[in-house]
């Protein structure tokens, strides 16, 4: 990828992507863990343990195939919604990394 491209939005992540042997871009771990970064999916102060729990594990691993049951215990529904959804959307279009 050009350092135009990289430089145009630095926090996008894109720094992170690889190109592969068509110079297609690829998604890596690392630019799943900035997207986890991002405040939209970051916790925040009233966050509870298990949510902030789960963050951390998805920053270890971030195709985590987090179930139903491991969501059940954030307190608030709405991230326990986010959460699904993000994990579900990049399970879906990123399962294997390079």
């Amino acid at each position: 990828m050009s350092d135009s491209a990289q430089s145009l939005w630095p926090h996008a992540g894109y720094a992170q992507l690889k190109t592969d042997a068509r110079g297609h871009l690829t998604v890596t771990d690392d630019f799943l863990r900035v997207l986890l970064h991002r405040p939209e999916l970051a916790p925040i102060d009233s966050s509870c343990a298990h949510e902030i729990q789960i963050h951390e594990r998805l920053i270890e691993s971030p195709r985590l195939n987090l179930q139903a049951s491991d969501l059940a215990p954030i307190q608030d529904q709405t991230p326990q919604t986010t959460c699904a959804f993000g994990c579900a959307f990049v399970i879906a279009f990123w399962p294997n990394p390079l």
